[in-house]
């Protein structure tokens, strides 16, 4: 599916009388395909949200539904935690990659891996906007299973919204995201109603800096040329989703 292009609140397409929408949603580092996720198509007016319609992604991670009515919209995702999320998951490895973010080093074996935006979202467990040592103490809570942790979440980012500023760094490019700023449109995807829209997430969960979830045995998986195809739209490096080329 292509990618939709973002804008600074969301992403807007044009005014049509129905909505057909499908896309699919995936572990940003796995790439596997999550099944049973919720998905709500709400209406948003005068800052109140009131929902249209619902759907599940199914064993591919797909969904679909459709309504008539045209306005605001606001598309979003939410997944209960299940035994496999919470399985030796989140460690003391991922505390110690929060508190390297918040310092400012790189908490990726391969130096030349930088940190991924989707690894910063899940260092922000306590949702400030930045990662700090308080990031990392939680997340420690989190993986000895003291009862005052946080409690662990899935979050479902915007495919389309793009964390890569081409021009940036002498235009060889650079993530925008930087660990005391992190922002991204955490409510969902927000458009006026189209005619047709692919709308993919990315699936974190909160916590997990080192990306080790894993799906469920026999999940469906997206390839390299997947993650190709959206670094060519402009959408972001593939490196962002830790996808590399077949050697």
């Amino acid at each position: 599916a292509e990618p939709l292009a973002a804008t600074a609140g969301g992403l807007f397409l044009s005014l049509s009388d129905a909505i057909p929408l499908a896309g699919h949603l995936y572990h940003w580092k796995s790439h596997a395909l999550i099944d049973n996720v919720s998905m709500t198509l709400a209406e948003e007016l005068n800052a109140e949200v009131t929902p249209l319609a619902t759907a599940t992604t199914d064993t591919s991670g797909q969904f679909s539904l459709t309504s008539t009515l045209p306005g605001e919209r606001l598309l979003s995702a939410s997944k209960e935690i299940t035994d496999n999320d919470i399985s030796r998951v989140i460690t003391s490895a991922d505390a110690l990659a929060a508190l390297k973010i918040a310092v400012g080093l790189n908490p990726n074996g391969d130096q030349s891996l930088e940190v991924s935006p989707y690894q910063m979202i899940a260092a922000d467990v306590n949702k400030d906007g930045r990662v700090n040592s308080a990031d990392a103490l939680q997340i420690l809570k989190i993986a000895v299973g003291l009862s005052d942790s946080i409690p662990q979440e899935w979050l479902f980012v915007n495919e389309g919204e793009s964390f890569w500023d081409e021009s940036a760094n002498s235009g060889v490019g650079a993530y925008n995201f930087t660990n005391k700023e992190i922002l991204w449109d955490s409510e969902g995807l927000s458009f006026v109603s189209p005619d047709t829209v692919n709308a993919n997430f990315v699936g974190v969960l909160l916590g997990d800096v080192n990306g080790s979830w894993s799906p469920p045995e026999g999940a469906e998986t997206l390839s390299h040329s997947y993650f190709s195809e959206l670094e060519e739209a402009g959408v972001g490096p593939a490196q962002q989703w830790f996808s590399f080329p077949l050697a």
